[in-house]
């Protein structure tokens, strides 16, 4: 029990949070984001503030900032994400996964010569080895950061770093000295006499020492920068090291001042080890009640926050007093908790130790490597020069000598390409011409026959028409006069475009926003047809692409959609972000479906369709044609899949 206890109380009795003293601002509102950098930067800043909370969504926070930092190709914000990713998985209980990221933040910052960050990373892999138990390798690290740290004359960096230091020694050095002392209450061989120890034992007064100042150091800068969590970090140290050596008033007084901050400061990291730290010392004291209560309090918070290493250690303390009090069923059921939880992260320190050993291996491979590199590019670059100047003296003796052909040639190639970039502009203006007019006389026929039509008999028949039969022929007129009008719209657009009187202006917006603006003006079609409309957009999807020319790709499918469904049926927009930073948007309706031969000519001048909708709507074609142009001027694409009677899904990629 001696054993057991004495390895739980020292696995944490130093455990602070390793974000103290980040100094945060305001949270920046997602309605103020113009830019992927700016959400990325809220994310990053959201993830270090859900830290300090002792927020667990910070996990899901920083996977999401990795992510978008991924997909912008941000180097710096990449190891920024990692070194939070790292921060955040030690907290919550996986010191392997916490290596991991720190790992690969270090290798960034290092190979970016980012020193300030760089050592930061160290200094947080330095918590995270002396969490999983691993303290040579602890001080190495911290050692390594504060150097930097000095030579940067990092005021923060420094405050941090000196704290993690006086953690790290105080499991170090001082934890032999109170050896022979059950850390759960019982009696050792001896009575520890603080003023005999440190009075007689060189070595103890030294270490002692060593603790206080580094301490004393870490408050100093905390004091000038005003982070009361680091403070209170710093003082739950102090406060452990009075009660190892037996200083109990002391350590009371001081956790008294210690829970007082925490509450008004950093209560869901702080305040758990300090009521862990309290039991402690009670059990020395051997008052059981109070055991229990700081132990409860300590257990509860933990467990709000999810807060691994410390539900397992105030579980192991909470079973030791009703096993005590005999009983022993409460006993079993938290003894079973601290004991699972201590396998876990027995299996876990010895994963953190080979991964570090691995990691280490392999940078310091990659440094050779690098220097090898480097040495052989050296040679490289001289053989290359040498190459290079003799080549050049080549070069410019056959230049003056070639001079005046040169010129000539140059002369007679440049009329050529000016009479080859002539014939080719009039044979396009000559194949658009032909093709321009087959659509006009293809296309705008029809419809103007069926207006004529209507006027016709308006003309012949009014005389004999009731007041319904002729708001019936108006209401077709204005049909038709619709369909008219956006069908010389698209001619319009298509003709723009053909010569290259179309702007092309890409920029980043919402895409959710677009859409419902592009719904606008159809919305009252699909009403009258009693087609409902759905869309799945996430609210937070960015598109890159041309307003207007998105706008009229989206206008067309909808309305086809609108147009090939019948009445009843539905239409859902949806979209999500694709593979090469594409967003893919799908619209799928419930209507007539195509056959394989109509989709073959969908998207050809030669070969519409020209199928009438549900409520014979007529039809060109010509709207997905420059659907396909305006979705290829983005280098993207647009494809169906459809079949005859089972409705119609267009896809475009963006």
């Amino acid at each position: 029990m001696k054993v057991l206890s004495c390895f739980l109380f020292l696995f944490l009795v130093g455990l602070n949070s390793p974000t103290a003293g980040y100094s945060l601002g305001p949270t920046p509102k997602v309605t103020n984001l113009v830019s992927l950098h700016q959400r990325l930067e809220y994310l990053i800043h959201l993830a270090k503030e859900q830290i300090e909370a002792g927020d667990k969504q910070a996990i899901f926070t920083s996977y999401s900032a990795g992510r978008l930092a991924d997909s912008l190709h941000l180097e710096i914000e990449k190891a920024r994400v990692f070194n939070l990713q790292g921060v955040a998985w030690k907290i919550w209980g996986d010191n392997q996964k916490s290596v991991f990221y720190l790992f690969k933040a270090k290798e960034i910052f290092n190979g970016l010569n980012r020193q300030s960050e760089y050592a930061e990373v160290l200094m947080n892999l330095g918590e995270t080895s002396r969490a999983a138990g691993n303290l040579v390798k602890s001080m190495d690290y911290l050692e390594s950061a504060l150097k930097i740290f000095l030579k940067k004359n990092d005021s923060t960096g420094l405050a941090k770093v000196y704290n993690r230091l006086a953690a790290t020694y105080y499991e170090k050095y001082l934890t032999r000295y109170n050896r022979d002392v059950d850390q759960f209450g019982g009696q050792g061989t001896f009575k520890f006499d603080f003023t005999r120890m440190y009075n007689s034992d060189q070595q103890f007064r030294l270490k002692y020492d060593s603790i206080m100042h580094f301490a004393d150091l870490s408050n100093l800068y905390a004091n000038k920068l005003n982070l009361p969590a680091l403070q209170i970090s710093t003082q739950i140290i102090i406060a452990a090291l009075y009660t190892l050596t037996f200083q109990f008033e002391k350590a009371l007084g001081l956790y008294e001042v210690i829970l007082e901050k925490s509450r008004l400061a950093s209560p869901r990291l702080e305040l758990p080890l300090a009521y862990y730290n309290i039991a402690i010392l009670y059990s020395k004291k051997q008052d059981y009640n109070k055991v229990l209560e700081n132990a409860s309090e300590c257990y509860r918070i933990s467990k709000e926050s999810d807060i691994k290493a410390y539900i397992l250690l105030s579980a192991g303390l909470i079973g030791w007093y009703y096993k005590q009090m005999g009983q022993y069923k409460d006993a079993y059921e938290y003894s079973r908790i601290a004991y699972l939880g201590r396998l876990d992260y027995f299996q876990q320190d010895i994963d953190v130790k080979i991964k570090t050993m691995q990691y280490d291996f392999d940078m310091e491979r990659k440094q050779e490597e690098i220097n090898t590199r480097k040495v052989q590019l050296r040679f490289l670059y001289l053989a290359l020069f040498s190459i290079l100047f003799v080549t050049s003296l080549f070069i410019f003796i056959l230049v003056r000598k070639n001079k005046k052909k040169k010129i000539l040639n140059d002369e007679l190639n440049k009329r050529n390409r000016i009479i080859s970039e002539q014939n080719d502009q009039l044979a396009i203006m000559n194949n658009e011409k032909d093709r321009f007019f087959s659509i006009i006389a293809h296309d705008l026929r029809g419809p103007f026959n069926g207006f004529l039509g209507l006027t016709q008999t308006m003309e012949e028949e009014l005389p004999s028409m009731n007041l319904k039969e002729i708001q019936h022929i108006a209401v077709l007129l204005r049909h038709s006069a619709t369909n008219l009008y956006s069908l010389l719209e698209n001619l319009l657009a298509w003709s723009r475009l053909q010569r290259g009187l179309t702007s092309f202006s890409p920029s980043a917006f919402l895409l959710k926003p677009k859409i419902e603006l592009s719904l606008q003006s159809i919305l009252e079609t699909a009403r009258n047809k009693g087609i409902s409309i759905a869309f799945t957009i996430p609210e937070d999807l960015i598109v890159f692409a041309d307003q207007n020319m998105l706008e009229s790709i989206l206008r067309n499918l909808i309305s086809n959609a609108i147009k090939f469904t019948q009445p009843g049926g539905e239409v859902r927009i949806s979209s999500k972000p694709s593979a090469g930073n594409s967003v893919e948007i799908s619209i799928r309706d419930t209507g007539i479906g195509m056959s394989d031969g109509i989709i073959q000519n969908l998207f050809k001048l030669d070969g519409q369709t020209n199928r009438k909708g549900t409520a014979n709507e007529p039809s060109t074609g010509l709207g997905l044609i420059i659907c396909k142009e305006f979705v290829e001027k983005h280098g993207g694409k647009i494809w169906v899949e459809s079949m005859d009677g089972a409705g119609s899904t267009f896809y475009v990629i963006i």
